[in-house]
């Protein structure tokens, strides 16, 4: 398979960002001049343009969040920027953001969204339009507060372990990170609730599959930030992008494997769910997917098992 060294890379990379901005300055100049005459910008010229989105890519993932927020220091709470031609507005008033999210209008994600499609592909994060509308009306009960409270044992749960992991961790007034603490709670948090099955991460089990989740999420950070990963063609030659294809199939195949079981199961239960009292059966927890395969049973027309894959995705 072809591989990019170091200076072709570096080649490839200058000849791309000057393309770019050169193209999208002849293209859009009007919309550049309004973006930044209403809202600070950091990226005026085609020479701050070029800079900023070579500082933005060479900067390490766990040292964006301080890039963004001395950014955000020194150019207050709404600031405008280019990145290798595309324009971006970042907001930092919660107020700002209650308008945005809060409109019914302004639904279709940035260009950043489409890179998670290969993943995620359609669900309710990702699509638009009259497919949006009705599948976020058709799962609207899903995320009802009552259908939350089911999850609370389970949260706790987790939350316990997660307490005793970074107790044993920190014995001795020893500092420690808790990002991966964190990370490994969460995951089996959504694993329990998502899908209904324990993966135990925090206890170091199903280890292919959280390395296959840190891959690709690390591997979409790298491609949203580093602009030659944009073309699709350069991002599966990469290393990154090998990466991300080979993760991508260890997460799908997972998903694809608990619905089966899960559908298999509902199948088997069926009969027995229709003896229990109603009463009871609200009371029985269930699972996001559990829910889905409901929701699929009543509107086999609305919603089908890819649908339900794209959610549990999600």
């Amino acid at each position: 398979m072809l591989e990019l060294n170091f200076y072709e890379l570096l080649l490839v990379s200058i000849i791309t960002l000057v393309s770019f901005v050169v193209y999208s300055r002849l293209r859009k100049p009007l919309e550049y001049r309004q973006l930044s005459s209403h809202v600070p910008s950091v990226t005026k010229s085609i020479w701050s343009e070029m800079q900023f989105s070579w500082n933005i890519a060479m900067t390490k993932p766990k040292d964006l969040l301080p890039f963004f927020m001395e950014l955000k220091n020194q150019n207050g709470l709404v600031v405008h920027f280019n990145i290798a031609g595309e324009a971006c507005v970042m907001l930092n008033d919660p107020d700002d953001l209650k308008i945005l999210l809060s409109s019914t209008k302004h639904i279709n994600k940035s260009k950043d969204y489409q890179l998670l499609k290969p993943w995620l592909n359609e669900g309710l994060l990702l699509s638009s339009g009259s497919k949006w509308q009705s599948r976020r009306k058709l799962l609207t009960n899903t995320f009802h507060f009552k259908t939350l409270d089911m999850y609370n044992v389970s949260i706790n749960k987790h939350s316990q372990v997660l307490a005793r992991k970074l107790l044993e961790a920190s014995a001795g007034d020893k500092e420690i990170d808790i990002m991966n603490y964190i990370t490994l709670c969460s995951l089996d948090m959504i694993c329990d609730t998502i899908m209904g099955i324990e993966v135990n991460a925090q206890e170091g089990k199903s280890i292919e599959y959280v390395k296959a989740i840190k891959c690709a999420c690390r591997s979409i950070i790298d491609r949203i930030f580093k602009f030659w990963l944009w073309n699709d063609f350069i991002f599966k030659i990469s290393g990154s992008g090998r990466d991300f294809y080979k993760s991508l199939k260890v997460l799908h195949e997972f998903t694809d494997n608990v619905i089966k079981m899960k559908k298999e199961s509902f199948i088997n239960s069926k009969s027995q769910d229709e003896q229990i009292e109603t009463s009871s059966k609200k009371m029985q927890k269930k699972s996001f997917l559990d829910i889905l395969l409901n929701v699929l049973e009543e509107n086999p027309d609305q919603m089908t098992e890819k649908d339900i894959r794209e959610e549990v995705d999600t």
